[in-house]
């Protein structure tokens, strides 16, 4: 990667449940996980120069990850990852995460829910011996827990917003900026009723949280898992609908909004249509925002600004 540019990979895109097969194998069938990669290090172990890694949820496309690190011998590394919340598909992959078994490495584990000790129960429960023969206190990396709550902090060389999220349970929405180069990820969120509306229910407010984590983002990840059609029967369920997502990109200014967290049961031929659709939209609203759909091994460069300062090792 240029040492002048910000990477943005995507690892797992499905949301609820892995969902491999032929019908959705262009757009991938592993749940949520996201890494972006800066030009800058932390220095909580890696070597100054190396680029710090954040990973964005810990669902069954962290696998491939680590394989990935693995295969191009990235190891050891110092890892963050940002867990948008603790629901089954945002935190199976992690016992599959090679890096994690191997020491010399350093996880830290942050979260915007629950405590530090919170954050470590969860992920040690869901390895306890009766469905997983490997114990988190077995792992061979660091592994270390950090309640990230709701606000700003300066986290290996990038500036990160933390924000709640519209969603069963406690969830939150992540900004990174780093290098002049803003990434916004609001996965597993709906849009808040407002019945007095001048339309209703039809046409809800944006989430003004997201609108802040989004505004003039150079990307925004946005859940977008449900047609409008399918959502009058899934309020409630903590997922958005397309023309609301399309809408909270064109109010808050995005130059690139990316539609992320596919049901399960989306084929490609399908998320092709939806991606249309979504197209169609910010069109006929007149915007030039790009408007894209998640897909395993999506991958996107964005150059460092120039004169934006990087922190220091």
């Amino acid at each position: 990667m240029p040492q002048s540019a910000v990477r943005l990979r995507f690892w797992g895109v499905r949301g609820s449940i892995p969902s491999p097969g032929l019908e959705t194998a262009r757009y991938g069938g592993n749940t949520s996980c996201v890494t972006l990669e800066t030009p800058s290090s932390d220095g909580l172990g890696g070597v100054p120069g190396d680029p710090a890694l954040f990973i964005l949820d810990a669902g069954t496309g962290i696998r491939s990850l680590g394989i990935d690190l693995l295969r191009n011998k990235r190891l050891p590394i110092t890892a963050h990852l940002f867990l948008s919340h603790t629901h089954w598909d945002h935190i199976q992959g992690f016992p599959f995460f090679a890096p994690a078994l191997i020491p010399g490495n350093h996880i830290m584990v942050h979260g915007g829910m629950g405590s530090d000790n919170e954050l470590a129960s969860v992920l040690t429960g869901q390895m306890l011996h009766r469905y997983f023969p490997v114990s988190l206190s077995e792992l061979g990396a660091v592994i270390q827990f950090r309640h990230t709550e709701p606000g700003e902090h300066e986290i290996a060389g990038a500036h990160i917003t933390v924000a709640e999220l519209h969603h069963p349970g406690e969830t939150v929405g992540y900004r990174l900026d780093v290098g002049g180069v803003a990434v916004a990820y609001c996965t597993d969120t709906e849009p808040y009723p407002d019945p007095d509306g001048p339309d209703g229910p039809a046409h809800p407010p944006i989430d003004q949280n997201v609108l802040r984590l989004s505004r003039n983002a150079d990307i925004l990840i946005h859940d977008a898992q449900y047609t409008d059609a399918e959502y009058v029967a899934k309020v409630g369920w903590g997922h958005s609908p397309l023309s609301y997502v399309v809408r909270t990109a064109i109010e808050a200014e995005v130059k690139r909004l990316i539609l992320f967290h596919h049901d399960p049961i989306r084929t490609d031929d399908q998320l092709d249509a939806l991606l249309a659709e979504a197209r169609a939209l910010a069109r006929e609203a007149g915007s030039t925002t790009q408007i894209d759909a998640a897909a395993e091994g999506m991958e996107i460069l964005l150059p460092v600004k120039t004169g934006a300062a990087l922190a220091a090792v």
